[in-house]
């Protein structure tokens, strides 16, 4: 509804949410123990948001933070 009404434009949803998406990855990457999975076929709706990022820079900053590097 917000961005119907344009009060906030899609890149900034979409910079919000991979930004909070980064942030539950260093978090969920630092589980010792758990299930996970990866669930791609549920269709795409015209209210999702498709991050087209790759995520090789994000398990290598991950690993630099799990290996003493600090947090951002």
């Amino acid at each position: 509804m917000i961005r119907r009404l344009r009060y906030i434009q899609h890149s900034q949803i979409t910079d919000i949410f991979f930004t909070r998406l980064k942030t539950a990855f260093f978090e969920a990457i630092t589980w010792e123990e758990g299930k996970f999975a990866f669930i791609d076929t549920a269709p795409l709706t015209a209210e999702d948001i498709v991050l087209e990022e790759n995520v090789e820079p994000l398990i290598m900053q991950a690993l630099f933070l799990i290996d003493g590097g600090g947090v951002n």
